[in-house]
């Protein structure tokens, strides 16, 4: 009997340790994306691409000073979210890769932009991601942080393709968060999608750019 009790005790170790390796391999980061045609595009532009072929929510925060922009030629051939995104930034350094609740983020690696920092005391928001994304990036706290950096706002908001007839309804809800955090939780509701986030440091002002690319979908709600 005790022989018995070995072999299915080893048995269902293996089984269990099969299953822990599988949950593991399926990350965002693992996600396939097909295979791209060649171009070289500006890095926020070459990032976004990966994300809306991948189907992975993300979001990338860029820092630029007067310098002239960065190009990035996109890998050819059928490979990973991660893979792609390593190659493209082992051309451009200054940037890391992170996940955040299923979120992929590419980030300055000298740290995250102070007006991404900010936190968002209270937020609750019903309606479509695009709704949303205004709604936050208009909050006081973040218009109020704007004044005290010293930043000039342009921002504008970005379709992926056509106009969704019926976004899809989320429903938003932040406490103590900050704006980057806001921001990953809309296109993690949305389930694809990705926000941009680009500082240009030029001059006497900061320059901020916001947008949300919004995924086609076939949701419900207004």
């Amino acid at each position: 009997m005790r022989r018995w009790s070995i072999v299915v005790t080893l048995v269902l170790g293996a089984a269990a340790l099969s299953l822990a390796a599988a949950v593991q391999t399926v990350t965002p980061l693992s996600a396939a994306v097909p295979r791209l045609a060649p171009g070289k595009l500006a890095l926020m532009n070459g990032i976004g691409v990966l994300f809306s072929r991948s189907g992975i929510p993300g979001g990338v925060a860029a820092v630029e000073t007067c310098k002239p922009p960065k190009f990035v030629e996109l890998p050819p051939g059928d490979s990973t979210l991660g893979a792609s995104l390593a190659t493209i930034l082992s051309r451009v350094p200054g940037y890391k890769v992170g996940v955040s609740g299923g979120v992929v983020n590419v980030l300055p690696a000298a740290g995250v932009p102070p007006l991404l920092q900010t936190v968002i005391a209270q937020f609750d928001f019903s309606g479509s991601g695009q709704n949303a994304f205004s709604k936050l990036e208009g909050s006081p706290e973040v218009r109020s942080a704007e004044i005290r950096l010293g930043i000039r706002e342009f921002s504008f908001g970005g379709l992926s393709g056509s106009p969704q007839s019926s976004p899809k309804r989320l429903q938003v809800r932040l406490r103590g968060a900050s704006l980057l955090d806001g921001f990953n939780e809309i296109v993690r509701l949305q389930g694809n999608g990705f926000w941009q986030f680009s500082e240009l440091r030029c001059g006497s002002h900061d320059q901020v750019t916001m947008r949300l690319e919004t995924p086609l979908a076939h949701g419900s709600g207004q």
